[in-house]
């Protein structure tokens, strides 16, 4: 044979498969991946979001409760639950309200009057609130993610304008 058949350079076809089949497995390896980080993320980011909406309405709470000099639980059980907070006639609104109707938390001087909306977005599978003389305390406030995970908190406030002071 001549040199020059001998010295011939190329990729043969099975070289080529085999060469496209490990490419083949490190992208799909590379893919799942990014999904599976990608489905991490989303999950940790819903939880977040709920867990800001969930604190900005107990800092609602909190702020209010801690300027009223009266508090009160109206209802409860599982399908309600109502905070009424009392305050001096200093104050523009003398009664605000917080309840939880259709899986939501609501606000305002009037009850179960949803005209402004909802506090939140996030589903509300439980709101629980205890009140006396010298205290607020949301003994828990369960929200639901949009993945279903459960979101628990809690908080407690001491009323600083409270009757008899």
């Amino acid at each position: 044979m001549s040199r020059l058949a001998l010295d011939q350079r190329g990729l043969t076809l099975t070289e080529l498969t085999i060469v496209m089949v490990l490419a083949a497995v490190a992208m799909t390896g590379l893919v799942a991946f990014y999904l599976n980080a990608q489905g991490v993320w989303m999950d940790a980011s819903s939880q977040a979001v709920t867990q800001r909406e969930g604190t900005l309405v107990l800092d609602n709470i909190s702020s209010r409760a801690a300027m009223a000099s009266r508090a009160s639980v109206l209802g409860g059980g599982t399908g309600m639950c109502t905070l009424k907070l009392e305050f001096s006639s200093t104050f523009p609104d003398s009664v605000y309200y917080y309840w939880w109707q259709d899986s939501l938390i609501y606000d305002g001087p009037v009850l179960n009057t949803s005209s402004r909306g909802a506090l939140l977005t996030s589903r509300v599978e439980r709101f629980e609130v205890t009140a006396n003389d010298t205290f607020v305390r949301v003994v828990e406030l369960k929200l639901r993610t949009p993945n279903g995970e459960s979101v628990p908190m809690s908080t407690w406030v001491e009323m600083k304008n409270r009757a008899g002071l």
